[in-house]
């Protein structure tokens, strides 16, 4: 019953947000741990996610903040990355993108954040 409720909750949670997405044009995510060691499975995911995202013109910028070279490195390890809504991006692309990154569960330890932004920053 738990485990309904909860994929009750999530399916809401990314209904919702689709137009949140939309709206704001991007999102930062990130996945990092709490020193037990970060999901790479998760991050794989994720980097699948968006490269597929990017091929069908759901997302135009995609933005490593970390890992790359000469830039910050979390010491537990992961990755901070910004994508940005595509010019001709549809409502629908955005929704599927959101399902797939609310599919993606980090094992414990690990944690991924998704926050709405206006665009991603390039820094």
């Amino acid at each position: 019953m738990k485990k309904f409720i909860y994929a009750y909750f999530l399916g809401a949670m990314l209904i919702l947000s689709a137009p949140v997405f939309a709206e704001n044009h991007a999102a930062n995510i990130s996945i990092s741990s709490d020193g037990r060691g970060v999901d790479n499975d998760a991050i794989n995911t994720l980097r699948n996610i968006i490269g597929e995202a990017i091929g069908n013109e759901t997302v135009d910028t995609f933005i490593v903040y970390s890992p790359r070279m000469d830039g910050p490195i979390f010491i537990e390890g992961g990755i901070s990355v910004c994508a940005e809504a595509g010019f001709s991006a549809t409502e629908k692309q955005l929704e599927k993108l959101l399902k797939q990154l609310g599919a993606i569960h980090p094992k414990s330890g690990s944690f991924m954040n998704v926050e709405f932004v206006t665009g991603c920053e390039k820094k």
